[in-house]
Order: structure tokens, then C-alpha cells, then sequence
């Protein structure tokens, strides 16, 4: 029987020391303001040691690990998903109404900052954007019906134009890297090559519809020089958390659960420094971070020096633990979907913002708990008639 191992993800993670790697490249090369602190290459060196540790370490505690989730995805999610298409196409007419009116808007040269602050987002679309992609990623690797591939895969064309944002595209592209261990099928690499190609052309041609290019290969160098830049942006806001919020023990939980510690203190008392809640603008108000606007950063605070500026270096061990138990619990209790979701979240997008900064990114995780337990709802139901 197949087992998961570290190397199992080794494509994904090679691709994240290598992002990594050259952020901080970057940082010698664009005109920021500073070099990027010693404490932060240190932090983020220790922290990906200990990912990689305790990642080892959860794969070779369970043994059943691949055969769990192949069989739910293989199996059981397959037969709910392919017996509730209804149910997917009303999602998908909910996301068409909402897109709709802004077609005209996209092709006529809206910008992605015009249709995300000027005309706002839905919640609707918010709640639903995690759960779309996640499907759509297991409907690829597992090769659901031709049915029910195409109406995911539509969803999350019409998300894509909704938003005009490539970050929805890089995220099926690593949702698609992290469940392709779980397959069963030999070729499914070759497949996923292409399919990556398709979609990094899709990225492309959004980059140019931003009006941020005007080539494919102008729009790709754009796409990896922003990857890069994000990640270097994200090292620098590190240091402000630490420098912001160290030993505030008003943040005590912060770390660990964010946004929804934040509301649940604040319903018994103010808050002085508050990050997602009370109209705080701290996550959204852009910091200048070099001798360039080009060189402005928001909302890309990076998960570990919430801990380090918690907890000191302790921190990292901390949220290394805790990052074991979320993926234990998650496993355990056959929250596949939310499983998904935070080994979407460690290997790729802690490195550059706290899984649960604000409200917009609580939606993410409750909506992957929400489609859970709507799966053991259904699942139940059919075993009991």
C-alpha cells in the first residue's frame, strides 16, 4: 500500500524554499529602504526546519494517512459530489448572477483595485471562493465526471473575472500540488504539467487585462517578480508585527486562533492595538517599505513572527506543535476538506500571511469546516436510508 511521505510534497516544498530563497535575493536588488533584519532570515529559517520536521513526523505516526483521504476523495466524495449536481449547478448560478455585471466592466479595462475597493466584494463569493477551489482541484486529480469537472471548473473561471485576480489561479496551482500525493493514478504528474501550463497562460492573460503587461511574456516575468516581491514584502512586515506587537499580551491568543480571538475579547472590552476587528485598518493600510510606491505592502503579515513576537523563540516550536495538532485533529476527526485547506495553508501561504489575520481570511477556514460538515451530512443521511 502506497504511504505519504515528506518526499511525497517535496515538489511543493522545493518551490517554497526556492520562492523563499529568492525574496530574499530581492531585497539586494530593489531599492527598500533596509536590508531584511537577521532575526527574520533566522525565524524563517527555523521555521521551515520544524515544518519539515513535524510534517515528518505526522506522515510516519500514520500509516493510513494516504488511503484515508484517497478513499474519501476517490470514493465517497465522489459519489456525494456526482449525486448532489444540482446543488453545484445552483452554486454555480449564484456565482454567474454575480459575475455577470462585472464582465462588461473587466473588458472594458477596469482595474483589479477599481473592482475590489470601488465596487466591493460579495460575502457570498467570499464564503464560497475556498470550498470552488479545493473541488475543483480534487475534481482534476481524481478525474471526477466530465459534469461535474466542468461545472466547478467554470466556477472558477467566473471567480477569476469576478475578481480579476491571479492570486485565485496560484492558488488552485498549489491546492492541485498538495493533493496530487493523495492520487492514484501513475501519469497524474504529466497530466498536472500541463494543466499548470494552462493555467499559468490564464494568469498571464489576467495580468494583462490589469493593464500590468502587454506581451504573455512580459505578463509572465510580471507574475514571477510579483511571487518574489510579495514574499520579500512579507519578510519586512514580519519585523513590524515584532517591532508592533511584541510581548503584548492582549494578542496572547492571537497567534493561534487571530480574527477570532480578537472578536470574542471584544465582546467583553476594548481593544488597544486591534488587527481585523473594531474597524482596524492595520491589516489594509499600505506601509511604505522602500524608496519606490511600487514598494508598498498590506495584509502579507507572516503567521511564525506572530509567534515570535508572542512567545520569542520559543514561538516557532510553539506554532510548530500546534500546526501538528490542527492537522492531526483535522485528520482524526475526517475534516478532509479543512485538511486540505491548512496543509494548503502551511506549505504555502503562512510564509506570507497569518491563516487567520482578519475576517476575510476566517471565511476561508469556516467555509472548508462548513463544507465538511455538510459532507457528513449528507453521507450520514444516505447511510441511514
Amino acid at each position: 500500500m502506497k504511504e505519504i511521505k515528506l518526499r511525497s510534497f517535496s515538489l511543493v516544498l522545493i518551490v517554497q524554499a526556492f520562492i523563499l530563497l529568492m525574496a530574499w535575493q530581492l531585497s539586494h536588488l530593489l531599492p527598500f529602504y533596509e536590508r531584511i533584519s537577521p532575526r527574520i532570515i533566522i525565524i524563517y529559517f527555523f521555521d521551515f526546519t520544524f515544518l519539515l520536521f513535524l510534517l515528518y513526523v505526522f506522515f510516519y505516526f500514520n500509516k493510513f494517512y494516504y488511503k484515508g483521504i484517497n478513499v474519501f476523495f476517490e470514493n465517497t466524495l465522489r459519489r456525494l459530489v456526482e449525486d448532489n449536481i444540482l446543488l453545484i449547478f445552483i452554486v454555480f448560478l449564484f456565482i454567474l448572477l454575480e459575475s455577470i455585471p462585472r464582465i462588461p466592466l473587466v473588458l472594458s479595462g477596469v482595474s483589479r483595485e477599481d473592482l475590489v475597493f470601488e465596487f466591493g466584494r460579495s460575502r457570498f463569493i467570499m464564503f464560497i471562493t475556498m470550498p470552488i477551489l479545493i473541488l475543483t482541484g480534487i475534481s482534476i486529480v481524481f478525474s471526477y465526471s466530465y459534469k461535474i469537472r466542468f461545472l466547478l471548473i467554470a466556477s472558477f473561471f467566473l471567480l477569476v473575472i469576478y475578481s480579476l485576480s491571479r492570486s485565485e489561479i496560484l492558488k488552485l496551482i498549489y491546492i492541485i500540488m498538495v493533493i496530487i500525493p493523495f492520487g492514484s493514478d501513475k501519469k497524474i504528474y504529466l497530466k498536472m504539467f500541463f494543466l499548470m501550463l494552462l493555467l499559468a497562460l490564464l494568469g498571464a492573460v489576467s495580468t494583462i487585462y490589469q493593464g500590468r503587461s502587454v506581451t504573455i511574456i512580459s505578463a509572465a516575468v510580471n507574475m514571477s517578480e510579483s511571487l518574489f516581491k510579495y514574499t520579500t514584502f512579507s519578510m519586512y512586515l514580519g519585523d513590524l508585527v515584532i517591532d508592533k506587537f511584541e510581548h503584548d499580551y492582549e494578542k496572547i491568543l492571537f497567534p493561534f486562533f487571530g480574527f477570532f480571538s480578537e472578536r470574542f475579547l471584544s465582546l467583553f472590552s476594548s481593544l488597544d492595538n486591534p488587527v481585523g476587528v473594531n474597524n482596524s485598518r492595520f491589516v489594509s493600510e499600505f506601509i511604505l517599505l522602500g524608496y519606490s510606491n511600487a514598494l508598498s505592502a498590506n495584509v502579507v503579515y507572516p503567521w511564525n513572527t506572530w509567534f515570535y513576537a508572542m512567545y520569542g523563540s520559543i514561538g516557532i516550536i510553539i506554532k510548530a506543535i500546534y500546526t501538528y495538532l490542527l492537522l492531526h485533529f483535522t485528520f482524526r476527526c475526517k475534516l478532509f476538506i479543512t485538511h486540505v485547506f491548512f496543509l494548503f495553508s502551511f506549505l504555502v501561504t503562512q510564509f506570507s500571511k497569518h491563516p487567520f489575520i482578519n475576517n476575510d481570511a476566517a471565511y476561508l477556514v469556516v467555509s472548508c469546516l462548513f463544507l465538511d460538515v455538510f459532507i457528513k451530512y449528507f453521507k450520514n443521511k444516505k447511510l441511514r436510508y
